[in-house]
């Protein structure tokens, strides 16, 4: 993902990017009806119909935040401006990459109570404190001092947050994990590059534009959709402790019992149900989920073509035989499923036991699929 933000690229390029990032997150976060305004410099802000309004200024620097920070002081001078409703947002955010020095304002802003939020404000807007900044500064600060009612003034400091994200794009994807992971890990980057794209499309016709939860989603669908078509990787799965008892009255397990073939019989379990986790995650599209079904099919007819070959050959002992059938299936060269370069075992395992749980198969050559 750093490749959306090379060490070469200008400052104010890679503010650009951040802005879009941190879009990205909070459009994650929509609900339903939700829509996100994008300005293309630095201004989002989150609309909802069921949960209070978000505005967002987003920031990267390299400055430490002290108490006249030009960036804190610009963004509440922004929201100052007569065009600018404070009653229709719920919190204001600053979210920037800058750190913050202990002896700031800032540093406990968000451990203050009202009354020392206030307090540390009034202290920061009196003209003794900021005797030495620059006439521009001043002249903002002294603007805002002008807007601001002792009840605007109670409200602007219940909502102003500050937001501390380290530029870091690893700790992006980490802490965005659970967005992500409705493709495969292989192609999470590949996620959010495309619709990092989609987010950013606006910004080439107009300096503000809307992004719906309902048009995110639906664009969300297809990328995903599209990435998991193209994936050759084989999705991970977790192992879970399996309670082998539950599985006693499962015909595939029968099956295996029929030829006395206990020592197995957990292998088998674990693949069956490994099997089932990796169609959760493979079976997510239509189509997967119909080359699911041309895989067992697949499976099914190299299974009937080795039993009536093992059936041909078998010995006066057919229990062991039918062992011996089962080892030579169970070792064999496992298909390729669709375009993924590595096939797991159990995934072929687990499908060819639900294919004997079925009763589509069988592994005694002599009572076949129709005897247990």
């Amino acid at each position: 993902m750093t490749k959306l933000l090379r060490n070469n690229a200008s400052a104010s390029t890679q503010g650009i990017v951040f802005q879009f990032l941190v879009a990205l997150e909070y459009c994650f976060k929509m609900n339903k009806g939700d829509k996100i305004y994008i300005e293309r410099f630095g201004d989002i802000t989150v609309e909802s119909e069921e949960n209070p309004s978000l505005q967002i200024e987003v920031k990267k620097r390299k400055d430490a935040i002290t108490n006249y920070s030009e960036c804190i002081w610009n963004t509440i001078y922004n929201w100052m401006q007569p065009g600018f409703d404070i009653n229709k947002y719920q919190n204001l955010l600053l979210i920037t990459t800058q750190s913050i020095s202990s002896s700031s304002q800032w540093y406990k802003w968000h451990s203050l109570n009202l009354e020392d939020r206030l307090k540390s404000l009034n202290q920061l807007l009196s003209k003794k404190a900021r005797a030495k900044l620059s006439d521009e500064l001043n002249e903002k600060i002294n603007y805002i001092q002008s807007k601001l009612t002792d009840k605007l003034k109670i409200q602007l400091v219940k909502k102003i947050e500050i937001i501390f994200l380290a530029p870091n794009f690893e700790d992006w994807m980490v802490r965005n994990y659970p967005y992500l992971n409705i493709v495969p890990e292989i192609q999470q980057s590949n996620f959010v590059y495309e619709l990092y794209g989609f987010i950013t499309l606006g910004s080439q016709k107009s300096d503000g534009w809307e992004i719906s939860c309902e048009d995110f989603v639906n664009e969300k669908k297809v990328i995903a959709e599209s990435l998991m078509e193209n994936t050759r990787i084989f999705p991970k799965i977790e192992k879970t402790v399996i309670d082998e008892t539950k599985f006693e009255d499962k015909l595939f397990v029968k099956k295996i019992l029929e030829i006395e073939y206990d020592e197995v019989v957990p292998q088998a379990i674990q693949d069956y149900v490994d099997s089932l986790s990796y169609i959760a995650e493979l079976g997510k599209t239509r189509h997967k989920m119909a080359e699911i079904k041309k895989y067992a099919q697949d499976i099914k007819r190299e299974h009937d073509t080795m039993y009536r070959k093992a059936k041909r050959n078998c010995s006066e002992d057919v229990i062991k035989s039918s062992q011996d059938f089962y080892d030579e299936y169970e070792t064999s060269l496992v298909q390729p499923f669709s375009n993924y370069n590595n096939t797991p075992r159990e995934f072929r395992g687990g499908i060819t036991h639900s294919l004997a749980d079925e009763n589509q198969i069988s592994w005694h050559l002599k009572n076949g699929v129709d005897k247990v």
